[in-house]
């Protein structure tokens, strides 16, 4: 296993490989990489803050790789005495492909391929550490293994010998480019400016609406930034998963704001609604990075709270129950925001590059220093590509069913608590059908 160096005694190496779009400068990678980053130790965060690590903690870095080597995160940690450290990690890396589309993950030790060694009962008897160099991986959750083709009709789609890793990599998402949506925005000139420039900073927008607190919204009553009066039609480049997240959350904007939606059954409505969940997106960053007044000076009373990343984090461990329902303010509940500050602080916010910029002040200077004209903007309207279509975010019963089996899920029947897919729908149903807008989200009775 010639591509896996050999790992010290009591360390364990993994290496992360998300999607990425090919079309990222060096320094539009390194500030994705560092934003996924931060987006999986977030959601890792209600497990890490109170953990115990016998010598090093779980920790990620950004690689932009080579030619052989594709941009990943990577993470090393010596658990010395406690294996029990070690299998937590790879707990940590299943629930990350678990949750994340298309993140591959290569994980080994002092014994190489150790997971083949824990499933060897179940291994196909062509695999052994010769045959298994670039072919085993986390995906979705479980340990995905490369095969290699078992007739000449084979030969074509699978690698008959050894891959690299980019091969590899690439094979295991062949249909990655089906992740990708592209859709009509009705958009303020210069946010379209700005996406058309650095198209991967839609990720950020959509995070800040979908992660947006009531507090958020005060900034968008009156908007500083984005104002709808400069509105064009623009088109722009989502992933599925973040594109899902905008257009299936209903949301109603401020009556002050000046934003106005045209009737549901109006063709261009579904833009001007995605265009004006990006423009709510993009002005809460940057309100929160003009709010700034004083520095961070590394002690914990002067923690920078506006903080995009740290957002992000305080909002997965509120969504996964670390408070434990402690109202706010309250001497518990202060006493593990302290514990939850120090930690970001010490493996999150310590870890960015000294010279790295706020995102709320990169898209401000963007804003200020980026040229465009309305009048070409509109003109470039008529000569658009359509949107792509969005029929896969519709999913008959008869699907979910499958989804469920595949899973294995039982429908009905046999369980003591059998699954009752119609009730499930129906919940689903009713809160989707339910409207969050400037002042909350309305819950069913």
């Amino acid at each position: 296993m010639a591509g896996i160096r050999r790992v010290p005694e009591d360390v364990l190496e993994y290496y992360l490989y998300p999607l990425i779009c090919e079309d990222l400068n060096d320094e539009e990678l390194f500030e994705y990489l560092e934003e996924q980053k931060d987006i999986y130790l977030a959601h890792l965060s209600h497990l890490l803050v109170d953990y115990i690590w016998q010598n090093e903690a779980f920790n990620l870095r950004p690689i932009p790789g080579n030619v052989s080597v594709p941009p990943h995160l990577y993470g090393s940690f010596n658990f010395g005495d406690n294996v029990e450290d070690e299998w937590f990690v790879v707990y940590l890396l299943c629930q990350l492909t678990k949750t994340f589309s298309g993140l591959l993950v290569r994980v080994h030790d002092s014994d190489q391929e150790f997971l083949l060694i824990e499933s060897a009962e179940v291994l196909p008897k062509w695999l052994n550490p010769d045959t298994a160099e670039n072919r085993v991986f986390l995906y979705n959750g479980d340990l995905h293994i490369i095969p290699i083709p078992e007739s000449p009709q084979d030969v074509d789609g699978l690698p008959l010998f050894t891959p690299t890793l980019p091969e590899a990599i690439n094979f295991t998402l062949q249909k990655a480019e089906d992740d990708l949506h592209f859709a009509h925005c009705f958009l303020p000139a210069g946010l379209a400016a700005i996406l058309e420039q650095r198209p991967s900073l839609v990720a950020a927008g959509v995070n800040a609406f979908y992660y947006r607190s009531p507090d958020d919204l005060k900034a968008c009553r009156t908007f500083k930034y984005f104002r709808p009066g400069t509105r064009v039609m623009s088109r722009v480049k989502f992933t599925k998963c973040l594109y899902a997240q905008l257009v299936q959350q209903k949301f109603q904007p401020h009556r002050e704001s000046g934003w106005i939606l045209p009737n549901s059954s109006n063709s261009k409505f579904k833009a001007h609604d995605l265009g004006m969940k990006l423009a709510h997106g993009f002005e809460i960053i940057c309100s929160k990075s003009s709010q700034k007044s004083n520095q961070n000076n590394g002690t914990l009373d002067n923690f920078e709270v506006h903080n995009i990343r740290w957002e992000r984090f305080l909002s997965s461990l509120s969504n996964n129950g670390y408070f434990k329902g402690e109202l706010q303010s309250s001497k518990h509940h202060t006493e593990l925001l302290k514990k939850a500050q120090q930690y970001f602080k010490e493996n999150i916010q310590s870890s960015q590059r000294h010279e790295d910029e706020d995102t709320g002040n990169l898209i401000l200077t963007l804003l200020e220093n980026t040229p465009y004209s309305i009048e070409e903007m509109r003109l470039k309207e008529i000569n658009l590509p359509p949107p792509d279509d969005d029929s896969w975010l519709d999913i008959s019963p008869d699907e979910v069913d499958d989804m469920i089996r595949s899973s294995g899920g039982k429908i009905s029947g046999t369980s003591p608590n059998p699954f009752d897919l119609s009730q499930m729908t129906e919940s689903m149903k009713s809160f989707v059908d339910n409207i969050s807008d400037y002042e909350g989200a309305e819950f069913p009775k």
